[in-house]
């Protein structure tokens, strides 16, 4: 990486945080997710850096952009009053454990939708966590089967007095992709 890079890079992570400093926040996530360089093996594919984001350092939240998303979020109006959130994901989803562990750390009921994946130890294990903090899960066989059952969750800010935790913008663009194939 070049000098002029690294400035650019220092500049730009200046501006954003004192931006950053002035919107409301949990507290959750005090500093930028930990990366490893990988100078092996960004040496064998050629690339001339590499590195890791490693979210398995950050905080009890299970750590990365999930926490920091629900870290301003969650702080904000209506979300910083509301008893109870809802919000959709895959029975293995991180986003739906991010959610959950926020609800337990803040004392708030958290109502998932999930769709079904196929299961293997992290979805299973993902599943637990989630389930063993919500008061009442739905199930859908697809995430189409969702979407098509309660398009509510996609497209208003509350669903049966629960306020709508959003999902990450690649999952909107999957749901419109599969809807189009079927």
């Amino acid at each position: 990486i070049s000098e002029l890079n690294l400035e650019r890079k220092s500049l730009f992570m200046q501006f954003t945080t004192s931006i950053l400093d002035h919107i409301p926040r949990l507290g959750w996530v005090k500093e930028p997710t930990p990366v490893t360089i990988l100078d092996k093996t960004g040496k064998s594919l050629n690339a001339s850096w590499l590195g890791c984001k490693r979210d398995d350092l950050c905080t009890t939240l299970f750590g990365g952009m999930k926490v920091r998303k629900l870290d301003y979020l969650l702080a904000s109006k209506p979300f910083n009053k509301a008893p109870s959130w809802t919000s959709i994901g895959a029975i293995g989803s991180g986003h739906l454990v991010a959610c959950t562990a926020a609800a337990k750390a803040l004392n708030r009921q958290f109502n998932p939708h999930l769709f079904w994946e196929p299961v293997s130890d992290g979805i299973a294990e993902n599943l637990a966590y989630t389930l063993s903090g919500s008061e009442k899960a739905h199930f859908y066989r697809s995430r189409l089967t969702l979407f098509l059952n309660k398009p509510s969750l996609f497209l208003k800010r509350t669903v049966k007095g629960n306020l709508v935790i959003p999902i990450g913008r690649s999952e909107e663009r999957r749901v419109g992709k599969e809807c189009r194939s079927r």
